[in-house]
């Protein structure tokens, strides 16, 4: 609760009581400001003159209309508790007040002493309703951005599980059409093969090694592949590949060759330079 001064709206019709009240809650140390009807609290409230910390609202208010709808009018526009303070008793009417605010009734002539420990309860109860609304709004925007963070989650979980689903998908197309090009290699005796420059390695297909009589799956070692080709193949292989390399130029070769296994064949090489 505030440590300053708090202010009260007393709306009280009868003159000599609201004097007689101002007196014992300015006494209490309260700063009091009185209205003597419903529509003038109405507009004393709506002017904005004073910050009012909580209105003392009496039911009976003489011609016009009564606290209770007073009460409600004002609570439409402005969070601010209302205390009731008459002397009606009957349950109806008591009851009519809880439905409209629930800081409290007090019944006039129960002494000052009574009122001042309402009107303090009103406040701490006041200040506990905006404390629990502004934790149930803290509670909402964690939950909001909770919210938002999940969506994005999922749609980046559904992203991935799509960009999955095609990578599975290419992997098995790769995998069919490198059997397939095994098949058609195997079938035609054709397969494909490059060779690094630079580093002096050889990289081949299942069927260029079978070709040359090896197992296929065997890294093939340069040395021993050129060692397999005839004196005369070896010669224009060199002369092959430094004048494409020059050139950039692709080549058509045909070679004599001694496979690992002993056989004796003709090979023909097509190829180009990659840069």
């Amino acid at each position: 609760m505030d440590s300053g001064i708090k202010r009260i709206l007393l709306v009280e019709d009868e003159p000599v009581t609201a004097l007689l009240e101002t007196k014992q809650l300015v006494d209490e140390g309260y700063a009091v400001t009185h209205a003597p009807s419903g529509e003038k609290a109405i507009e004393m409230m709506d002017a904005g003159r004073y910050h009012y910390d909580l209105v003392l609202m009496d039911i009976d208010l003489g011609r016009g209309i009564d606290g209770t709808e007073a009460a409600s009018i004002i609570l439409q526009t402005h969070e601010i508790p209302v205390l009731f303070l008459s002397s009606h008793t009957e349950k109806e009417i008591v009851s009519r007040t809880e439905s409209i605010t629930s800081f409290g009734y007090v019944v006039k002539n129960t002494g000052i002493r009574v009122l001042d420990a309402s009107i303090k309860m009103a406040f701490k109860l006041f200040d506990a309703h905006q404390d629990l609304r502004a934790r149930k709004q803290k509670i909402l925007a964690v939950n909001t951005e909770l919210q938002k963070t999940v969506g994005e989650l999922q749609a980046a979980n559904m992203e991935l599980e799509t960009k999955n689903r095609l990578l599975l998908e290419s992997e098995k197309q790769i995998v069919e059409r490198d059997y397939l090009l095994n098949m058609t290699g195997s079938i035609a005796k054709v397969g494909g093969w490059e060779y690094d420059i630079l580093s002096r390695r050889i990289a081949w297909t299942d069927e260029v090694a079978r070709i040359h009589g090896f197992d296929p799956g065997i890294e093939p070692d340069v040395s021993v592949i050129f060692g397999l080709y005839s004196a005369d193949s070896q010669q224009r292989i060199r002369e092959t590949l430094d004048a494409a390399t020059e050139r950039m130029e692709p080549f058509d070769l045909e070679m004599d060759i001694i496979t690992n296994s002993g056989e004796s064949k003709n090979l023909r090489t097509i190829g180009r330079v990659i840069s």
